[in-house]
């Protein structure tokens, strides 16, 4: 009914534990799971790490937060502004007019997005009309950039 449950536990030792210990049940039965990691000094809470290691939802493939004075702040990653998976999808389905579903995942994991961001993006390009797909050689779907959307805009809709 709109609740959520959150589930603190530790990982593991092994070196097939490194994400979390116990039984496989809680990463079957969990909607997403993440491990969080203190990368700054052992001492004390700087810098830490949230990688998702299941989700069955399109999440970030990691986000950086840096605390100080009582208040977490996001890394954004030194000087250079990186792209965002949006945007590198954006890029990729431009400089590949016509692309399978297949081959564009595939692309998009080279640039760093994964398959199912890539998968539901060009799903909801279909629907929202920034992307065109025509129907191609044995069922597939080859798709085009049609555009007008903003670079950057809603980096996770789905």
């Amino acid at each position: 009914m709109g609740a959520t449950l959150l589930l603190l536990h530790h990982s593991g030792k092994g070196e097939t534990a490194q994400d979390y210990r116990g039984s496989s049940d809680i990463k079957a039965s969990a909607d997403a799971c993440f491990k969080l990691t203190n990368i700054g000094p052992s001492n004390r809470i700087e810098r830490l790490r949230i990688k998702p290691f299941k989700s069955r939802f399109l999440v970030e493939p990691e986000l950086m937060l840096r605390y100080s004075d009582g208040v977490f702040t996001r890394e954004t990653g030194g000087g250079s502004q990186r792209n965002t998976n949006v945007e590198k999808l954006e890029e990729l389905l431009r400089d590949n007019p016509g692309v399978n579903s297949d081959e564009f995942e595939k692309l998009a994991s080279t640039r760093g997005v994964s398959r199912n961001y890539a998968r539901n993006w060009l799903k909801r390009g279909v629907q929202d009309g920034f992307v065109e797909f025509t129907k191609g050689p044995n069922n597939s779907k080859l798709h085009t950039w049609v555009g007008s959307r903003v670079s950057g805009e809603d980096e996770t809709p789905f």
